[in-house]
């Protein structure tokens, strides 16, 4: 688990050191550049993975994560559809999707990957709380609340 960034450093050290090579790595370590918030790195590493495994799933679909934190949701949409043609079918990433669909102001197409990722994980409480949340946003404004 890299959620405890402190901790995974020295193991994807460790890793390396022993010989351990590959896009599993890179992906680990682009994970944890990116929760230390250092997208450039992350970002970096990721087109790595990409150059020698263009259809990497699980790279193209942190990819697309690091570039809508960037602030750049087209990029980050054509990386997310690139990973689901891979046949990545995780509901993040849905999630994701829809926020960077929200992003560029297309409501309706956010409400759309909302509702795909919660026929993936029907109580993905993101894909829920954003779908209704815009609907709500969406209500008022068209009521003029």
């Amino acid at each position: 688990d890299l959620g405890d960034t402190d901790a995974a450093a020295p193991l994807l050290d460790a890793a390396q050191a022993a010989g351990a090579r590959g896009a599993r790595l890179d992906v680990a370590r682009a994970r944890l550049a990116f929760l230390r918030g250092d997208l450039a790195a992350a970002a970096e590493l990721l087109d790595e993975v990409l150059l020698y495994e263009p259809r990497h799933a699980d790279a193209l679909a942190f990819r697309a994560a690091v570039t809508m934190s960037q602030g750049r949701p087209d990029e980050a949409l054509a990386l997310a559809e690139r990973a689901i043609a891979s046949g990545y079918g995780k509901a993040w990433l849905r999630v994701m999707m829809g926020v960077a669909f929200l992003h560029a102001r297309r409501d309706a197409q956010a409400i759309a990957a909302w509702a795909a990722a919660l026929q993936i994980e029907p109580d993905d409480v993101h894909a829920l709380g954003n779908s209704l949340e815009v609907r709500l946003k969406n209500i008022l404004k068209a009521s003029n609340l």
